[in-house]
């Protein structure tokens, strides 16, 4: 087995940047990504067209020449239908792929902090213990947080994408009121980014929280015979039930935090929807505005209302993930930060590499 060189200075705490980590994850299962990116966009551009389908459907009700256009309302009907349908087709491909490449990542990931952690030095143990460490490898920590921040690309393209030209479309009809709508809600970004800044301090302590809970009962299972002998099975339970009670702490202010911007979010949202229902309903009695722009409005703003948010919610996200790289990269130091995401074959299919076993 090929050990490791002496620690060094620079490579101590060697890391690498956010931005260049998901460029290596993405070029490593570039397949899964790019198809994963197209039915990303296509999921949230098709929210367009039922919008437009739905006020042409109104408008024409409304006229006088509905009747005669029982024909074409039934073809919008069915256009409608077709459209859904192939949201569903589409919303199946963007939950495979996606998923696909997240597996296929954390796989890569895992193996080569394992191959790491096995070519370490005798006389250079691990900086946390085991308990702490296996966290770090969990789907639903720190491995799991950095393979899922990629796929918030292509979905925050996407959502991009079909806001602005719903936003468009709105304006063309109203601006007065698309105005009304959609000023407020770039107040919650500046509000969003604020608030990000004290959750991003608490995910850090959740984070330190979970490895002293963990890794301190990883080393009770470990040392159950010394604890009997010296009869200090009270004072261990004790002192987990002390660090359950630092990390529930911990957890209940993440809570508090994404509850506040979330509400946040939802009073500003439901502000817009408010003031829209009171400006239409003077605009429909003056004749400048359609009971088809209404419903129109009304389909586009449960989606487009959320993407300012987002905007906090994806910087916030992404702050997040120097603290969880910097967990992974603990484990591999002092080798490079290069070797997280060293390419290799996962055997996701086909048949799986002879098991060889020493004699």
């Amino acid at each position: 087995m090929t050990s490791i060189s002496q620690t060094n200075p620079a490579s101590a705490r060697a890391t690498i940047p956010t931005w260049k980590l998901v460029r290596l994850m993405i070029q490593n299962q570039w397949g899964a990504y790019t198809l994963y990116f197209l039915f990303s966009v296509m999921i949230f551009a098709e929210q367009l067209a039922p919008g437009l389908i739905v006020k042409t459907i109104f408008d024409r009700l409304s006229s006088q020449g509905a009747q005669s256009d029982v024909t074409f309302l039934w073809g919008l009907i069915a256009l409608y239908l077709g459209i859904e349908m192939a949201r569903l087709f589409a919303a199946i491909g963007y939950e495979y792929y996606g998923m696909t490449f997240r597996l296929l990542v954390t796989s890569l990931l895992r193996a080569n902090l394992m191959a790491s952690i096995l070519r370490r030095r005798s006389d250079q143990p691990l900086p946390v213990s085991s308990g702490e460490a296996l966290n770090r490898f969990n789907y639903n920590e720190d491995t799991g947080e950095v393979t899922d921040f990629p796929t918030w690309i292509p979905d925050q393209v996407g959502k991009w994408i079909a806001a602005a030209i719903a936003v468009v479309i709105m304006a063309r009809i109203n601006l007065t009121i698309t105005l009304v709508i959609f000023i407020p809600l770039f107040s919650v970004i500046i509000l969003s980014r604020q608030a990000w800044g004290r959750l991003l301090g608490t995910y850090r302590q959740g984070r330190l929280a979970l490895d002293a809970a963990t890794g301190f009962l990883g080393e009770a299972f470990g040392a159950v015979q010394a604890v009997k002998v010296a009869g200090a099975e009270e004072g261990v339970v004790d002192h987990l039930v002390a660090l359950n009670h630092a990390r529930a702490q911990v957890e209940v202010r993440q809570v508090y935090y994404r509850g506040l911007l979330d509400g946040l979010n939802n009073s500003v949202v439901n502000f817009g929807i408010g003031v829209m229902l009171l400006m239409a309903g003077t605009a429909i009695g003056q004749g400048t505005f359609t009971v088809g722009d209404f419903a129109l409005f009304v389909s586009y703003l449960w989606f487009t209302t959320r993407v300012p948010s987002e905007i906090g919610t994806f910087y916030g996200d992404y702050k997040t993930q120097a603290v969880s790289i910097e967990r992974l990269m603990e484990l591999i130091r002092p080798e490079p930060p290069s070797v997280l995401v060293e390419p290799h074959p996962i055997y996701d299919s086909g048949p799986l590499p002879e098991v060889t076993f020493p004699v």
